[in-house]
C-alpha cells in the first residue's frame, strides 16, 4: 500500500496557535554517516533546503507505512537527521521529453520533473503507458502488452486507455483505438500524439501531453500531466 497521507514538513502543515512537544531522549545509537554509507554515496556538502527536509519527510512517512514497525520507524529517523550530507536525498533531475524504448514500444516518449516523470507510447493508441512518483506507478499495465508486435492485433490496452464517444453512438473506430499513432516533440516537456486518419469514422484525434510542476511545489519534487485532444472531423458529414 502507498502512503495516502499528506508528506509535507510540519512547519507547512501547522498554524499559529498550536503547540508542540518535547520529545525524551532517542534510546537508538545514532552511529555515524561515515559507517552507514559507502564514501562514494556520501556529499562533499550539505543540500540546499528545502529539499533536503522534504525528501527526508516524505520518505520517513513512507518508512512508517511500509513497515507498521515504530521502532524501526525510529531507527529511519535517526539516519535522517545527518540526511543533509547523504547525496541521495536530493530531488531527482528534470529530464526533458526524449525518445525511448519499453519493451516491444520503440517509439516511447520519456519526460520526468522532479520525482515524478511519464511515458508515453504512440503505439497501440497514443496513450500514457507509465505515470509514477518516486517509483510507485500510477496506472495499472497488463504484462501482455509488453508482448506487442507491430501489425499484431494487441492482447490489452491497459494503461492511460482512454476514448471519444459516445461509445453507442460514434462509428466504430479501430484505427485510432489500437492503431499506430505517430509522436512529436514539441517542447521540452510537451509532446504531440496524432491517430492515423480513419475514413471510415471521419475522425483523426491529436492529444497533446504536456507534464509541469506542480503548483506551489518550489522544490520540484512532484509534477502534473494535462493532455489536451482535438478531433478532427475528415468524413462529409457534419
Amino acid at each position: 500500500m502507498r502512503n495516502p497521507l499528506a508528506t509535507q514538513l510540519l512547519f507547512e502543515l501547522s498554524r499559529p496557535g498550536r503547540r508542540g512537544a518535547q520529545l525524551p531522549a532517542c534510546d537508538v545509537p545514532a552511529p555515524a554517516v561515515g559507517e552507514l554509507l559507502p564514501a562514494e554515496s556520501l556529499a562533499g556538502a550539505a543540500l540546499p533546503e528545502p529539499a533536503s527536509r522534504r525528501f527526508a519527510a516524505g520518505t520517513f512517512s513512507e518508512a512508517v507505512m511500509h513497515s507498521f514497525d515504530v521502532r524501526a520507524a525510529l531507527r529511519c529517523a535517526t539516519t535522517f537527521v545527518l540526511c543533509g550530507v547523504i547525496s541521495a536525498v536530493a530531488a531527482a533531475e528534470d529530464v526533458p521529453a526524449r525518445k525511448t524504448t519499453f519493451g516491444n514500444y520503440d517509439q516511447c516518449v520519456e519526460m520526468r520533473i522532479g520525482d515524478a516523470g511519464v511515458l508515453l507510447s504512440p503505439q497501440a493508441g497514443g496513450r500514457v503507458l507509465q505515470f509514477w512518483f518516486l517509483g510507485s506507478q500510477s496506472l495499472y499495465l497488463d504484462e501482455q502488452e509488453l508482448q506487442w508486435r507491430r501489425g499484431a492485433k494487441p492482447a490489452a490496452i491497459t494503461a492511460g486507455r482512454f476514448d471519444y464517444g459516445p461509445e453507442l453512438v460514434v462509428k466504430p473506430h479501430p484505427r485510432i483505438w489500437s492503431g499506430d499513432w505517430t509522436a512529436e516533440i514539441v517542447g521540452s516537456f510537451e509532446v504531440r500524439m496524432t491517430s492515423p486518419r480513419d475514413e471510415a469514422a471521419g475522425m483523426q484525434v491529436v492529444r497533446t501531453f504536456t507534464l509541469a510542476p506542480t503548483d506551489g511545489d518550489p522544490a520540484r519534487t512532484s509534477a502534473i500531466l494535462r493532455c489536451k485532444q482535438t478531433l478532427k472531423n475528415i468524413g462529409e458529414a457534419p
